[in-house]
């Protein structure tokens, strides 16, 4: 059995590659990118069963300030599954002692939520990213 030719099997290889390669042209990300998250000022927010608190306590005027793109943490700091949900957040199902993290995207008023227990909630203000 003969083999190809080397410089026919690298044009198949790179031939394949830019064909895969030409549907990402002109794609764009629907969440935002390293370059427009700040991980720095992380808040953070515990949930339980008494409620969802912000970690230090950084609530004023009944919302705790942040800004577009910033990460926050939620930890389930309870003894039993807990949920946190909002526009655009979602920590999925966590259990007792989970923490996950979630970046918040667009500017507004966000109030997320324990599914388990919907009257335990919090405001997010969010402002625009510098």
């Amino acid at each position: 059995m003969r083999r190809p030719p080397a410089a026919l099997s690298t044009v198949a290889i790179a031939l394949c590659v830019s064909v895969g390669l030409g549907g990402c042209a002109g794609t764009k990300a629907a969440e935002p990118t390293a370059a427009t998250v700040n991980f720095a000022p992380k808040t953070v927010l515990a949930v339980d069963e008494a409620g969802i608190t912000s970690v230090p306590l950084e609530v004023i005027d009944g919302a705790v300030s942040l800004q577009a793109g910033n990460v926050i943490e939620v930890a389930n700091t309870g003894t039993t599954e807990r949920r946190v949900t909002g526009a655009g957040i979602d920590t999925g199902i966590m259990r007792p002692g989970d923490t996950t993290t979630v970046v918040v995207s667009k500017a507004g008023e966000v109030s997320v939520v324990d599914v388990y227990e919907p009257s335990h909630h919090l405001i997010l203000r969010v402002a625009p990213r510098d």
